[in-house]
């Protein structure tokens, strides 16, 4: 059987544009950082809300906001929100597990911080007390 040279380009050049899109970075195969299934996006996890205050073993702040925080997780690094009990807060990601924000006002009492992204919420209950 013979194969025409032809054929074979072809064969070649479909595959290349086939797989042009399979590979990148981080953690996915289409670059967007996600888990490399046609695009989708990881949904973030936050573990952790640090402050140079704390309350009972809580990052803490003044009502009046202000008081920079450090968001710890994974997945951040397309998060689009970022609420402190249910206020937006100014944020910059620093990386996939790192987010520094700065808390909006609050009444006081302990709340929670939540980060969104395209992939879905995260909600971390407890984890800010304005004071």
């Amino acid at each position: 059987m013979r194969i025409e040279r032809s054929a074979i380009l072809s064969v070649l050049v479909l595959l290349a544009l086939g797989l042009a899109g399979c590979g990148g970075g981080g953690g996915g195969g289409d670059g967007d950082g996600g888990d490399g299934d046609n695009g989708a996006v990881l949904p973030p996890t936050i573990s952790s809300v640090e402050a140079v205050a704390t309350r009972n073993g809580v990052a803490a702040g003044s009502t009046s906001g202000g008081t920079p925080i450090t968001n710890r997780g994974v997945a951040l690094t397309g998060v689009t929100e970022l609420l402190v009990g249910g206020a937006s807060a100014s944020f910059q990601v620093i990386s996939d597990i790192v987010i520094q924000a700065t808390t909006p006002p609050g009444s006081e009492a302990v709340t929670y911080v939540r980060v969104t992204n395209a992939g879905g919420t995260d909600v971390l209950v407890d984890s800010f007390a304005y004071r």
